[in-house]
Order: structure tokens, then sequence, then C-alpha cells
């Protein structure tokens, strides 16, 4: 189990085991572990150790460029990150073909997080969803991703730790057109 660190955060333990699998500043300078971000122009990353910034939040041990990348790109929080790579895994190991991350779509105006084309044919694209949504904001966008011919699938993620959910606007009113929420 994880010890408590800085103001009872979770930190990993100190000690992972096999050396020689997790030595993040020595796959960092060989260039075997680089920005997740796609496109991402300085893709060259290091190790940074954790600190308390100055409103006293412990921020824990993580990665950060060498250089700012140009233009910058907002960084993902990793369980954006994590679910987009889960839903291309699982889509490839399903057989869909022309599988990409946040790939533009100029029939729709859209990037959804991860398209691709079922093995029937279907145009399928995941959006994962951390940030709020208005209701207006996301139907526009679903409509813009099923007008330009995907069938378009909301993965909602979860607010911090523990097993509640938090219903917003947006949720409730699926679930009021009887909506599944995913």
């Amino acid at each position: 189990m994880p010890e408590r660190s800085h103001q009872g955060h979770r930190r990993p333990p100190a000690a992972l085991p096999g050396p020689a699998l997790w030595q993040p500043a020595r796959r960092c300078r060989s260039g075997r572990l680089v920005c997740p971000v796609e496109g991402c122009t300085s893709p060259a990353i290091t190790t940074r150790k954790g600190f308390t910034n100055g409103r006293g939040t412990f921020v824990p041990d993580g990665f950060r460029h060498l250089r700012v990348p140009q233009p910058r790109h907002e960084p993902e929080r990793f369980n954006h990150l994590q679910a987009k790579l889960m839903v291309q895994g699982w889509m490839l190991s399903r057989g869909f073909s022309d599988v990409a991350t946040e790939r533009h779509d100029r029939g729709s105006g859209r990037t959804p997080d991860v398209s691709g084309t079922s093995p029937g044919g279907l145009r399928v694209a995941f959006e994962v969803q951390y940030a709020t949504l208005s209701v207006n904001v996301f139907e526009r966008r679903d409509e813009a991703l099923a007008s330009g011919g995907w069938v378009p699938i909301w993965l909602w993620g979860h607010r911090g730790t523990g097993d509640q959910v938090e219903l917003r606007a947006v949720h409730q009113h699926l679930l009021a057109q009887g909506r599944r929420l995913w």
C-alpha cells in the first residue's frame, strides 16, 4: 500500500521492484520515455521531484518538459490520457481499423479523443469527458459528430476518490432522455 506523504497525499512506494525496469530519469535521457501528447513539438521530458507549491499544496514526483513546447499544449490530466489510451487499445483489440487519438475530422469540425471504424463499418468516435460541460455545449458537440457520420460515445470521468459519482446537469439531461451514462 502506498505510504502517506505530505498533507496525507498518497505517494508511490520509494522502492519499486526491478530497478532496471523503472529508471525514469535514465529512460528520459535515452529518449525512451517521452511526452505522451501526440504532436508535442518538444517531446523530451525529465523527472521532477515532489515539492510544496506556493499555496501549500504538495505536488508529487512527476515529469516536466526539458524545453517548453511551441505552441504550448495543455497538460492533460493523467486519468483522461490513460482513458484515451485504454479506449484506443480496446478498439485495436476488437478489430477496429484506422484507430487514432486526437484526429481532427473536417466533416464534423470536431477532434474526438479516439476514433476508428468498427469491423462492421461503423465510424465510432469516443469522447472521454472529465471537464464540466453545459447541456448546450454537449449537444452541439454530440450533434456535430453525428452529422459528420460518427457514432459518438461519451465516457464520463469520475471525480475524486471513492464510490460517489457527481451527476451534473448534462448527466441529468441525458438520463431524462433515457440515455445511458458510461
